[in-house]
């Protein structure tokens, strides 16, 4: 089973719901989500029609995505080898089919566990514990930017166009500058509730998914300051994984059961399932 996977059996995390109710902002882009479908299987969904995906790319004989991020024009996949070893990074155009190149390789320092975009930059968590921030125009093209190897690495990071957000294996939650180094001060923390593996941002609020079942909403522009908009106790053999903010809705994608939900964050308990697949999910983006 994949590293991921692992992590969410260990920690734990959320589910989601969905909403009748209209677009955050009429004027927001909506565009599609994606979805790494067991094994390698790139989905691209439609946000609002249920049951509309169609595959845009294979890896299943390399490998599955264990993390995505999209910046509105490209995809990008953190790639695992056969050997459940993380390791490339892949540039895509979700526009077309077959459509990536790989523009780094972290192979060697446990790949690209957790990826994030301010729309200019691609930031990846890397398996040794470093953040790096990458230019994704050209290839080989990323520096690091702070080190949490001693804190359990990014688990998984979010942008809000301004500040960088990376959930800590130690359960804390960070607020990084991006113009310097070693620049990330902590904003909460949730060991208690079996640590945060999911983050998304909508440019105001930060959302995270936590190991004990919930949703949570926070305003990153103060610390400890985040209240629970939804919550599904754990079943057996449910491991609610990824969550991802496309422009008008929280979109959250339960490992295990293969569903997604869509949910309207203004509210609480507001989700519905948009779509199933029979098999294990591996990582959502949008």
């Amino acid at each position: 089973m994949k590293n991921k996977f692992i992590w969410a059996c260990l920690l734990g995390i959320v589910s989601g719901v969905a909403s009748a109710t209209p677009p955050l902002n009429s004027a927001n882009t909506i565009h599609p989500f994606y979805v790494d479908v067991q094994v390698g299987n790139i989905q691209s969904c439609d946000p609002i029609v249920p049951n509309a995906c169609r595959q845009i790319d294979d890896f299943h004989t390399r490998t599955d995505a264990m993390s995505m991020a999209y910046d509105g024009q490209f995809l990008y996949l953190g790639l695992q080898n056969p050997s459940y070893q993380y390791g490339t990074i892949q540039k895509c155009d979700p526009a077309g089919t077959n459509n990536c190149v790989q523009i780094d390789d972290f192979h060697t320092r446990g790949g690209a566990k957790s990826l994030a975009s301010d729309g200019q930059y691609l930031y990846a968590g890397i398996g040794n514990g470093t953040i790096q921030k990458c230019d994704p125009r050209g290839v080989n093209n990323c520096n690091q930017i702070d080190d949490f190897h001693t804190r359990g690495g990014a688990v998984s990071l979010a942008s809000d166009g301004q500040y960088l957000y990376a959930a800590i294996g130690n359960g804390t939650i960070q607020k990084c500058g991006i113009n310097n180094v070693n620049n990330c001060v902590q904003i909460d923390d949730f060991h208690a509730q079996n640590n945060v593996v999911g983050l998304a941002s909508d440019g105001q609020y930060l959302y995270a998914s936590t190991g004990n079942g919930s949703i949570q909403k926070c305003d990153p522009a103060g610390t400890n300051n985040c209240v629970q908009i939804d919550n599904f106790p754990m079943q057996k053999d449910s491991h609610p994984m990824d969550i991802a903010f496309n422009g008008q809705y929280l979109y959250v994608a339960n490992l295990y059961y293969g569903t997604i939900e869509r949910c309207d964050p203004r509210g609480v308990n507001n989700c519905t399932q948009i779509e199933k697949f029979n098999t294990w999910l591996y990582s959502l983006g949008a």
